[in-house]
């Protein structure tokens, strides 16, 4: 069966992460929960679903959770994988929004996180240089992490 990875990003990182991952499945239908096409996916078509959000402020970002929460029951029938995407090293912002979902994924990953500057507005500047004490670009993508999460949905989706 195919697999499908469903992602919500704000700068974007999500978006590319989700590619990644598809690129390394060798292919998947990819979805913006953040676009008009979320609403209309038909889950029956999959046997693997890839749910992914970027986090602030420890929380997962809010359009993946009530997307995955709506679905909760048919998802519970597929193999799902779970990402985030987030510079933060604090705990898996997707075990507090989707415990359920967690407690049956076969993967569940944070996979780092990317600082997009020139997309920050200037209070979100000032926020990052206060609190990570730096400026400009950044990214704290663990390529091993990502690997090993693929590897795993792949294997799981044989």
């Amino acid at each position: 069966m195919k697999t499908l990875i469903a992602y919500a990003t704000k700068r974007g990182a999500t978006r590319d992460m989700a590619a990644r991952i598809a690129g390394g499945l060798g292919g998947a239908d990819i979805v913006d929960l953040d676009g008009p096409e979320a609403g209309r996916v038909d889950l029956s078509a999959y046997g693997t679903v890839v749910i992914g959000a970027s986090t602030y402020a420890g929380s997962l970002r809010k359009s993946a959770v009530t997307w995955a929460k709506a679905r909760e029951a048919e998802l519970a029938s597929k193999k799902v994988a779970l990402f985030e995407i987030g510079s933060a090293k604090d705990a898996l912002a997707v075990e507090t929004a989707l415990p359920g979902l967690c407690a049956v994924a076969v993967a569940v990953a944070k996979l780092g996180g990317e600082i997009r500057w020139k997309s920050l507005s200037l209070p979100e500047r000032w926020i990052i240089k206060a609190i990570m004490k730096t400026e400009g670009d950044s990214s704290t993508i663990d390529d091993d992490a990502v690997e090993a999460f693929v590897e795993t949905v792949r294997k799981a989706s044989l």
